[in-house]
């Protein structure tokens, strides 16, 4: 199975699977981004702080109920996969655990919690906090299954399962908003039974394949958990440095604010997701090009390195460049104080995908606890300085804060890597990215300071940027990748094509 996955051109691989995953990640984790032009006019920024306030606290339970057991799947599918029985009874250790475990701290958490966020935001327990709580419980079996799906590269079943999610949450969130104006109960609703339907449909296909088996391996039990608990440090700190904010602003700034800032965190976080769809491919191939133990694996993933640096740099620079118009053409008006905060947080999740590449070296050298130390420091750096600060200056301290804690973790996990696992950079690859990037930079900077263009013409002038960027990159290197990654698709369309023609002939001959 892994060499099958080292197989062929990287980039052709992410492209034929990313893409899928790209549209699956997006209809997941971005499906609120979305939904922002209904949710923004039908909730006042005040009710959607409630919202996302609650499904962050949502995110922290997850935390407690699944161990992130999927993360140690997916390290530990590489050494059982030629082996269909060990497999099985991994895969079934975990899903039993996980539910049975996930199920007690669940209702534990339901009691303990209830009495307080009923207090906090005026809410009634029920549905609220017994929603917020089971959802978790949802979301950890989804992330046990996809994690095996992906594994195998089987991006069309992930992808079908995303889509159940997606169109479930999207129809129930809808049709309660917006027919029975339950505002922020809508949406939990509407989270609740898209995973719900996903987990249904994703259990059927496991038990299609034979894969759950009602037993447990207490060795293989022991393993998982000695892996995963070293990342639920680092698994809490990620929460508290993703979701804490609008938490903290909600308590010590005001709702609205929240709101808007939560908004804004929509729309930067698209980086993340194409991050996220990047490594459900590339994740598995790295710790399959690692495992093989080839000088020819680290060039290709140096190579992939530089390519994924540029989509990175420039997918924010023009998220940010046509934030405005976003929020003109989309967003309700009363969210508008949020676009500025759209750069900073979308240039945070740069650093959080460079995080995310040179974190995948260290997990596959099992070093879980050298990367919690990473991502506790973050968290507390970020959580420090929201604590401190958002009191004074507001719900703006929260996107500068992600953007400095980024940037340090991802400089604390490249000189992991380049300690453990060493990754070149190459500097020319490097010098063609911000050499771009510094020239969109000051073209739109001379049409927006220097020629004073506002409106259509400095929307003219943007769209210019882009194509002057877009030309500049297909002339580059990465480019040349990209070039020969088309041919690389044509040739094996073409050898399709003749083998299907091959076939009918010799169908014609036989009869």
């Amino acid at each position: 199975m892994s060499q099958s996955i080292t197989k062929g051109s990287d980039f052709s691989r992410i492209a034929r699977h990313g893409a899928v995953y790209f549209v699956a990640s997006l209809l997941t984790k971005g499906l609120h981004a979305i939904l922002l032009p209904v949710y923004t006019t039908w909730l006042s920024p005040s009710d959607y702080a409630t919202f996302s306030n609650l499904f962050a606290i949502a995110g922290l339970i997850v935390v407690a109920t699944s161990l992130y057991l999927d993360n140690a799947y997916a390290r530990f599918y590489f050494d059982e996969c030629e082996e269909p029985t060990k497999l099985r009874a991994l895969f079934s250790t975990l899903f039993i655990f996980t539910s049975v475990w996930g199920a007690i701290v669940a209702s534990i958490l339901f009691f303990l919690l209830a009495p307080y966020l009923t207090a906090a935001y005026s809410i009634p327990a029920l549905p609220y906090v017994a929603v917020v709580c089971v959802i978790p419980l949802f979301a950890q079996f989804n992330a046990l299954a996809r994690t095996h799906f992906r594994s195998q590269h089987r991006s069309g079943l992930v992808t079908s399962a995303t889509y159940i999610l997606a169109i479930v949450n999207a129809a129930i969130a809808l049709t309660i908003l917006i027919g029975i104006k339950a505002t922020p109960a809508a949406l939990l609703w509407g989270v609740l039974a898209g995973e719900a339907a996903s987990a249904a449909y994703l259990l059927y296909k496991l038990f299609q394949d034979g894969l759950i088996a009602f037993t447990i391996d207490r060795p293989q039990l022991r393993s998982a958990l000695s892996y995963s608990i070293g990342l639920i440090p680092l698994t809490a700190a990620s929460w508290l440095s993703g979701y804490s904010d609008r938490l903290l602003i909600t308590w010590l700034g005001d709702a609205n604010a929240s709101g808007i800032y939560s908004v804004a965190f929509e729309i930067g976080r698209v980086i993340n997701i194409f991050v996220l769809a990047i490594f459900m491919v590339y994740g598995p191939m790295m710790f399959a090009l690692l495992k093989e133990d080839k000088p020819e694996n680290i060039l290709r993933i140096e190579r992939f390195q530089s390519v994924f640096i540029h989509l990175l740099v420039g997918s924010a620079f023009f998220l940010s460049l046509f934030a405005p118009e976003f929020y003109r053409l989309f967003i309700n008006a009363s969210y508008n104080e949020g676009i500025p905060w759209v750069a900073i947080l979308a240039a945070s999740f740069v650093f959080a995908g460079l995080r995310k590449l040179y974190a995948t070296p260290i997990y596959y050298q099992k070093l879980t606890i050298m990367i919690s130390i990473g991502g506790i420091a973050q968290a507390a750096l970020n959580f420090g300085i929201n604590y401190a600060l958002i009191p004074k200056y507001g719900a703006a301290v929260a996107a500068w804060s992600k953007l400095v804690s980024m940037a340090a973790v991802a400089l604390f996990f490249y000189l992991l890597c380049r300690k453990y696992q060493p990754i070149r950079m190459n500097r020319r690859a490097l010098g063609i990215t911000f050499s771009t990037l510094t020239a969109g930079t000051i073209g739109y900077l001379l049409a927006r300071y220097g020629l004073q263009l506002e409106g259509n013409g400095l929307l003219a002038a943007k769209l210019l940027i882009l194509a002057g960027t877009l030309i500049a990159t297909w002339a580059s290197p990465f480019g040349g990748s990209l070039r020969s990654m088309i041919a690389e698709s044509k040739k094996r369309l073409d050898r399709r094509d003749e083998n299907l023609s091959e076939a009918l002939d010799n169908s014609e001959q036989t009869n």
